[in-house]
């Protein structure tokens, strides 16, 4: 997860340390932006984790994905995100040749 917002990174790559190398998409928008379907894994991901554990820090971590989610300010109206939730956005970019038009 992103440091303080409770947004996910599809992938971080951590060295034997344990510390995170790198954070990078292979399916959102940009690195740094939030993949919805990313965000759904997540919430998902620590609802089962709490579930199996019963770690109340897997409930907490799911229901501020959860919130972040929900509250976005990009999320539509009928609560169905678009496929990224900063696609487009100033200071997110991609690392592909993204053409909204295509």
């Amino acid at each position: 997860m992103h440091n303080t917002n409770f947004s996910t990174y599809y992938v971080v790559d951590y060295g034997t340390d344990a510390k995170a190398l790198h954070r990078q998409t292979n399916q959102g928008f940009a690195d740094n932006s939030t993949w919805a379907k990313g965000q759904g894994w997540a919430i998902y991901g620590f609802t089962m984790m709490y579930r199996e554990t019963k770690d109340k820090r897997f409930l907490q971590a799911a229901q501020k994905a959860a919130d972040f989610y929900i509250n976005h300010p990009n999320l539509p109206k009928e609560k169905i995100p678009y496929w990224d939730f900063n696609a487009e956005q100033k200071g997110y970019t991609p690392d592909f040749d993204y053409n909204a038009n295509n």
